[in-house]
């Protein structure tokens, strides 16, 4: 959860940065019928609980489920373990990404929260397949989602929240860029926490080994 606040922060200073955001409210209630900072407090940890079933769920589907099945299914097909475990991961990302796209951000338009909802993917299924972990991707997801709800929240939005920013996102170079630089820093994230533990960048061998098991070893892998 620490790489994907450091990825939620990037974003969000350079949406103040640039002008593409801005704070309009402090400590909402959202819907809730009475304000206050106790009001909000509860309020923030139901909303918390809430996101931490969907980053479970989501990630039980689109990465525990989805990934692995699909690697199976490419080496019954005669891919090769790894390079199957791969494929199905950009496979996930095609899957995750446009159902996610529709769901827009206040104030965004479709290219760019298109933009966004695929490099979250990605980052998701690379903390997933680069550790065999789905605690990882399970973490990242949680922080994405609660802190665009309820730590920065969006102008509009019935979420109660922390601080209210008001977004302005277009498909200009600057928007866009906003989204990409914060991925490419949380992919490192990812990337090096993986060397640093493990000693090198691959597939998770437990992902790979569960595809042999099943289909038998492929020559050359």
């Amino acid at each position: 959860m620490v790489a994907g606040c450091v990825y939620q922060a990037l974003v969000t200073g350079t949406l103040l940065v640039t002008g593409s955001g801005r704070v309009v409210a402090t400590f909402s209630a959202g819907v809730a019928s009475v304000g206050g900072s106790g009001a909000v407090a509860i309020a923030v940890a139901a909303t918390a609980i809430a996101f931490a079933a969907v980053a479970l769920w989501e990630e039980l589907l689109f990465r525990g489920v989805f990934v692995v099945n699909a690697s199976e299914g490419l080496a019954a097909r005669g891919l090769a373990p790894r390079r199957a475990v791969w494929v199905a991961s950009g496979v996930s990302v095609l899957a995750f990404g446009p159902a996610h796209a529709l769901v827009a951000a206040q104030g965004a338009t479709a290219l760019f929260a298109a933009a966004q909802a695929v490099a979250a993917a990605v980052y998701f299924v690379a903390a997933y397949v680069l550790t065999g972990s789905l605690a990882f991707p399970i973490g990242l997801h949680f922080v994405t989602n609660f802190w665009v709800a309820s730590v920065f929240g969006q102008a509009g939005s019935g979420f109660p929240a922390l601080v209210r920013l008001e977004r302005s996102l277009g498909a200009g170079p600057v928007d866009l860029l906003s989204v990409v630089v914060p991925s490419l820093v949380l992919l490192g994230l990812i990337v090096a926490w993986v060397r640093a533990t493990r000693g090198r960048v691959s597939a998770d061998e437990s992902l790979r080994d569960a595809v042999e098991r099943r289909y038998g070893s492929v020559v050359g892998e």
